[in-house]
């Protein structure tokens, strides 16, 4: 059973003394201040309120107050009980205490402002792109605000601000993954907010403020295509060879793009093995040299290409792709606001920086590398997460299959025949 009563501290005082909130329920009791005061004679203790009859002359007002105060903190209960959630002792003070002495403005207190904020904050210690999403993800806010001439404050960032905001991007006809990127980052603010112990409501930890999601189908490139791309006649020194030689060394180490360019000759044990620390979950790799990426090594005396930018390097490949003629047919069912469409497009126009790692993990499973070693190099904590990541066609599953038992006759059969 939970109670909101206010309280004087000193009911027989002769002077004016400060009335007190008290919060109890099953496990523990909160007493805050509310940074009022009334004489005890103006006050109506069964009431909780000033007395109607005092000549207290600022009694509305200080009704008005404690009834916005007591309603606020109801809505912060009853927040928590919508979702399943029992808030700890420090959680519901924290929270009573933004309600009863604010101690943000707008400027503090609100969404964007706050975002504003912690991107400056975080700039020089996230990554360049991180920034940059962080900073999309606030245009798309602002941009829903103002379309609903609304200031919302943290504390309003409730489900069904989710779901308005859901909505006016999908009528912006964006991506359902675009959404669940925005959604991602909101999330990101808002769990800062709250660490930092700003009022914020629980329901955006619900379940139901969920982060989209559609499983795109991403493409990777099989050992044909691989074999393709190796087999191009290209100077070794030009854009295109260094570009087609960093892509190979990805697609035969399921490293990522940020440490591709952060490789050094220092990263390769006694020309075996590549050991580094990635730069994506501090996480320590030591990989196998596989054959090409040696031979690479080799024509650049142990030294690593060049890495160009992202965005050059994805634009060359594409390049290269063509040239190779990588060039079948791939459709992709996509959703794109309420509307579901197929969308095709040649091989090589998909191809990216990040196909290197997908068809590193496809076609070392493929070839039989159990999921768990895999796993060791991709970073993939769950093997759920690692089928999901990797893409393997109808007619790949039919051939890994083909050299199982299941499929084969007993050899005692054939010796029969």
């Amino acid at each position: 059973m939970t109670q909101i009563r206010f309280v004087l501290k000193e009911p027989l005082s002769k002077k004016a003394t400060i009335i007190y909130l008290i919060y109890r329920s099953g496990g523990f009791r909160i007493k805050l201040s509310t940074k009022e005061k009334i004489l005890p004679r103006n006050w109506n203790a069964s009431k909780q309120r000033p007395r109607a009859n005092s000549d207290f002359s600022g009694r509305l007002s200080l009704i008005s107050r404690l009834e916005n105060i007591e309603v606020k903190c109801r809505v912060i209960i009853r927040d928590f009980q919508n979702i399943g959630q029992a808030p700890t002792k420090s959680e519901l003070t924290g929270k009573f205490k933004n309600v009863i002495n604010p101690t943000e403005d707008y400027q503090e207190n609100g969404l964007k402002p706050f975002i504003e904020k912690f991107i400056v904050e975080v700039s020089s210690v996230r990554s360049v792109g991180t920034i940059k999403a962080y900073r999309n993800t606030f245009k798309h806010i602002d941009d829903f605000m103002k379309s609903k001439s609304i200031k919302s404050e943290l504390r309003e960032v409730n489900l069904d601000w989710y779901y308005d905001f859901v909505e006016f991007l999908t009528n912006q006809n964006k991506w359902i993954n675009t959404i669940g990127k925005q959604i991602k980052n909101l999330k990101v603010f808002l769990n800062e907010a709250r660490e930092r112990g700003l009022n914020t409501s629980p329901e955006y930890r619900s379940k139901r403020f969920r982060v989209l999601r559609e499983d795109v189908d991403k493409i990777y490139l099989n050992s044909d295509d691989l074999d393709a791309l190796w087999n191009l006649k290209l100077v070794d020194n030009s854009k295109l060879g260094k570009v087609r030689d960093v892509f190979l060394i990805g697609c035969y180490t399921g490293l990522r793009y940020s440490d591709l360019r952060n490789l050094r000759p220092e990263n390769v044990l006694e020309k075996k093995n590549i050991r580094l620390k990635t730069i994506k979950g501090d996480k320590l790799v030591v990989m196998p040299i596989h054959y090409r990426v040696k031979l690479i090594l080799e024509k650049n005396d142990w030294n690593f290409p060049a890495v160009i930018s992202n965005q050059k390097m994805n634009e060359y490949l594409k390049v290269l792709g063509k040239l190779a003629k990588i060039s079948e047919s791939v459709i992709i069912p996509i959703k794109k606001g309420n509307m579901r469409t197929d969308v095709t497009h040649f091989k090589y126009a998909l191809i990216s920086s990040h196909t290197a790692r997908r068809s590193f993990a496809t076609n070392a499973f493929l070839d039989g590398v159990e999921p768990l070693h895999i796993m060791r190099i991709t970073g993939h904590r769950t093997e759920k997460a690692f089928l999901r990541y990797i893409r393997m066609s109808e007619m790949d599953n039919a051939i890994k299959l083909a050299d199982h038992p299941f499929f084969n006759a007993p050899l005692k059969l054939v010796q029969q025949k």
